[in-house]
């Protein structure tokens, strides 16, 4: 669906302009006047997935199936489904309830916040009139009469502050539509009513900005974590349609969820760090099986120090025979590490969240998971079969689970597990990435939510990759994919991609095939399907793209662009963008699902582009993993100062003369090599163009093979020549380890030419790899002394202006201030900052 004109946030604006002008009358019922925008936090428009759970994930109910009432879901709608009462209150209250509390009444529902009950009905027959009730976790309730229902649909507004302020909002538990007894005076005792879109209105105001709708998605990911933990162990849902069991990787997104509760204010650091000890408690303590025969294997949390992939919610314990999952412990590792960091206090709870953590993080047995014959580590073990799968081909997982296999300080593996997986090439239009198996799009956005990757390239033998770069490569190639068969699949668009993991129309889960993918010579099968989290959880891949903040496009267009008939969104409800949607199926499905793996993957990737990757930051403060990460990484410096890279795998050059080619040649650096033919004057072309500012000298170095020597190479530059080079023979063949640069000079921002050209060719054709520009001076490197330190953070300070004022202050000279502008906007700000802080060389 394209992004509606004008904006959709003023449709809908003017969508409920036009329903607060009609007159809601009811008797006895003193009508709220709602702000001219309002946000809704949707109870049920009987338009989700299951039907028996409410957008609450309360289940409805008949008040007393003995009346002979029936209750059923129908396409006789304002908008959409609707729910349909036959009802008799003849002999006893008739009516329908929903449970506003989730399914296992934990405790009551907080929307505090809430001033009015919106909903639509209309009658059939005599049906005039019924009563609304709402109920509190400790009893109270309050009533209201509803009157003057016809057979058209309207809409009625209930104030919360009348006949409804004995009730606390802070702890709701019960919304229920009577048709009493009492009602004697009921020409006929029998009739049927119609309901659809019941909501609350708040007193939230609508996001001013983008950063305002960012931490407004991300509360209420929190809430997700926050609201449906088990009281008991602790431990929140797998989904938040089946409260009775927990994903122990959603554990470690929701422990890394509480540091951003606190900073934000959503809760206190003394909440934080007591739910934090309870998880962490049962994480510790529940029994681990022990080696040899036991008579109950569900009677433990895990093995080894590893946990099995799902466990009971109320008791901690492994259901369902599922396996002991090394992907899903780290991911659980990677939150006790945030915790383990953040919560150094001197309180009772915080002391025992790092002893909790300590155990925790220590006692897993790393060789237990890992095969010394093939160099890699196990996907999973079954008490009752043994092993299955190993980690032998690239995804973000990988990176995850060998970082902290290696970096155990009590039962590590050798750090050569890093290398261990298959790094294959694959490309989709200009977008080449080493490729998951299924391409789909966790598996390349995971590992930069946790760590702190940007810019470090990782020190393989034979390629070296900056998994960084290759995800938003991945990344752009996937949201191509999309726009490319948007012709099939109208949901999809360029504002509309991202697939992954996610709910599907009649299905609980589904897989789809995105690009780039190893496995190209299956069939695509993807369904239409978008999951909204997806696409957001890579805005930290976009903070400085020419094309803008192409996630941040995606989520603004899930958050606006659906609403329905009524004007209430269809994919925003309590805990924000729901997990998926179709447009593609014959009408709008939503699914009526939060996924705790998409809430947390959404909720951190938002935190790292608002404050400067904190999360990533967060984890590789723990010294362990941050040692292993150096060893197996090149510092982070090219994040600094490369301006322009491209591989032969992009397809972005033009060639000129005979024998000119793309090559596979899985020894070089990039897999792909551009062949340079062997006819003096042929010649390779690239448009580079430069986004930073005028005013460094600039650099450039070319990857070429040492197996064909005496090739005289010429680079020009804008039209003019800045060096030469002659091939050499080392032995070798396709080693790519020659790379000579190139000072340029200065380079304005804009378009410029690169031209390669052998002027003397040889036997043979010459193979160039890797084409890149860097400016000479590291960025962050203010004073430029080689290094990037508080002497640096100091000249930064000097030239602080503010946000979008482009004159240096007094003191600051201009050269200090272009080179204090690290993110390149003309200014010195916050996010000056932000970049200074990754990049900064000293804890």
């Amino acid at each position: 669906m394209p992004r509606s004109t004008p904006g959709a946030a003023g449709r809908r604006a003017a969508a409920f302009g036009c329903v607060m002008g009609l007159a809601l009358v009811t008797a006895g019922v003193v009508r709220a006047s709602p702000p001219p925008r309002v946000s809704v936090i949707t109870v049920d428009d009987f338009d989700g997935e299951p039907n028996w759970l409410n957008n609450m994930f309360g289940p409805r109910a008949l008040l007393n199936s003995g009346c002979g009432d029936q209750m059923s879901v129908v396409g006789q709608s304002f908008a959409a489904n609707a729910l349909r009462l036959v009802y008799n209150h003849t002999a006893c209250d008739s009516g329908w309830s929903t449970q506003l509390d989730g399914q296992n009444a934990y405790r009551g529902r907080d929307l505090s916040d809430a001033i009015a009950l919106r909903f639509y009905v209309r009658g059939v027959a005599s049906t005039t009139r019924f009563r609304v009730e709402l109920k509190d976790a400790t009893g109270a309730s309050g009533s209201e009469n509803v009157t003057g229902i016809t057979s058209t649909w309207s809409e009625q507004l209930i104030d919360l502050t009348g006949a409804f302020a004995g009730v606390d909002r802070s702890q709701l538990t019960r919304l229920a539509f009577i048709v009493p007894q009492d009602y004697s005076d009921d020409p006929d005792m029998t009739g049927t009513l119609y309901f659809d879109n019941v909501y609350f209105q708040t007193a939230a105001a609508e996001p001013a900005d983008d950063a305002g709708l960012l931490k407004e998605m991300g509360r209420r990911c929190f809430r997700y974590f926050w609201d449906l933990a088990n009281p008991t162990t602790g431990l929140c849902p797998d989904r938040a349609t089946s409260e009775a069991v927990s994903s122990v990787a959603g554990v470690g997104y929701q422990l890394a969820s509480l540091p951003i509760g606190v900073k934000y204010g959503w809760v206190t650091r003394p909440e934080a760090a007591a739910r934090a000890r309870k998880v962490l408690e049962t994480l510790a303590l529940k029994p681990q099986r022990p080696d040899g025969s036991v008579p109950n294997e569900s009677a433990y949390i895990g093995h080894k120090g590893f946990f099995y992939h799902f466990l009971d919610s109320n008791t901690g314990l492994r259901v369902w025979n599922c396996e002991l999952s090394s992907i899903d412990s780290s991911l659980c590792f990677l939150g006790v590490i945030n915790a383990l960091a953040y919560f150094d206090g001197p309180s009772a709870d915080e002391a025992d969240i790092r002893t909790y953590a300590d155990l925790i993080i220590d006692r897993a047995d790393w060789p237990f998971m890992y095969d010394s014959g093939s160099n890699q580590i196990r996907m999973a073990w079954y008490p009752e079969s043994g092993y299955a799968g190993h980690w032998d081909v690239y995804t973000d997982e990988a990176i995850e689970i060998t970082l902290l296999a290696a970096s155990s300080r009590t039962h590590p593996v050798t750090t050569d597990v890093y290398y261990g997986w298959q790094r294959a090439q694959r490309h989709y239009a200009s977008y080449a990435a080493y490729a998951s198996w299924t391409g789909t799009q966790f598996t390349y956005y995971q590992a930069q939510n946790w760590l702190d990757l940007a810019g470090r390239t990782d020190r393989h033998a034979k390629t070296p990759v900056n998994w960084f770069r290759n995800a938003w490569s991945a990344t752009r190639g996937g949201r191509q994919f999309t726009i490319d068969k948007s012709g099939t699949f109208p949901t999809y668009g360029p504002d509309a991609w991202g697939l992954s993991d996610s709910t599907v129309p009649g299905a609980s889960y589904y897989a789809p095939l995105s690009h780039p993918r190893l496995n190209e010579w299956d069939p695509d099968n993807d369904n239409g399907t978008i999951p909204c989290a997806a696409a957001g959880a890579t805005l930290t891949f976009f903070g400085g793209d020419p094309d803008g903040n192409l996630a941040l496009g995606a989520l603004r267009h899930y958050y606006e662009d659906f609403d329905d008939a009524a004007a209430t969104p269809r994919l925003w409800k309590i805990y924000g963008l729901v997990d998926a949607y179709n447009d593609s199926v014959g009408s709008f499905w939503y699914s009526n699902e939060y996924i705790c793996l998409g809430q947390g993957a959404l909720l951190l990737s938002i935190e790292n582009h608002l404050a400067g990757n904190a999360v990533g930051r967060r984890t590789c403060s723990f010294e362990p993993l941050a040692d292993v990460m150096d060893q197996v990484m090149w510092p982070a410096w090219d994040i600094n100062n490369l301006i322009y890279a491209r591989e032969a795998e992009q397809y972005d050059a033009h060639s000129a003369g005979a024998g000119m080619n793309i090559e596979y040649h899985p020894e070089a650096s990039s897999s792909y090599t551009f062949q340079l033919g062997t006819e003096a004057g042929n010649n390779i072309e690239y448009d580079v163009k430069n986004y930073w500012s005028s005013g460094d000298v600039y650099e450039l170095d070319i990857t070429y093979s040492e197996d064909v020597p005496g090739n005289i190479i010429a680079v020009e530059w804008d039209g003019g020549e800045i060096g030469r080079f002659t091939t050499q023979y080392s032995g070798g063949w396709l080693s790519f380890i020659t790379s000579p640069r190139f000072e340029i000079g200065q380079i304005s921002p804009g378009d410029h030419h690169l031209r390669i050209t052998n002027i003397n060719g040889g036997t043979y054709g010459v193979n160039l790899d890797v084409v890149r520009v860097y400016a000479k001076y590291q960025r962050g490197d203010v004073d430029n002394d080689g290094d990037i330190d508080l002497t640096d953070y100091g000249l930064v300070a000097e030239c602080m202006t503010g946000p979008d004022v482009s004159t240096p202050p007094p003191g600051c000279p201009t050269t200090q201030f272009y080179r204090a502008d690290l993110n390149d906007d003309d200014d010195v700000d916050l996010g000056d900052f932000a970049f200074f802080q990754r990049v900064l060389d000293v804890p």
